[in-house]
């Protein structure tokens, strides 16, 4: 059984054009999943590798909701854009296995 530690945080903006992650560089290959709490405004992220556009594409997320992003893949291909004219902020915890 692995016991996950945290790895880093990062806080996210989130205005027009879709952002990704930035993985602590010391984590890449360990990070097993993400933690992500919505702030100042709604947005829409998708993690399959196509990017989300604003109030029709990914799943929306409401402020003050928070979700998991687990799994290398949906953790490298995690995208978010604002849902509305309004920049949203991302606050996220990044946990894995340390070596």
């Amino acid at each position: 059984m692995s016991i996950f530690v945290s790895l880093g945080i990062q806080n996210l903006s989130v205005a027009g054009a879709a952002v990704g992650f930035t993985l602590p560089a010391a984590t890449v290959g360990i990070t097993h999943y993400a933690t992500v709490k919505v702030e100042t405004a709604s947005v829409r992220y998708t993690c399959d590798g196509t990017a989300p556009v604003a109030a029709t594409t990914g799943t929306p997320a409401q402020v003050s909701e928070s979700f998991e992003v687990w799994g290398s893949p949906d953790l490298v291909n995690f995208k978010a854009i604002r849902e509305t004219s309004t920049s949203g902020a991302l606050a996220i915890e990044y946990f894995g296995t340390k070596a």
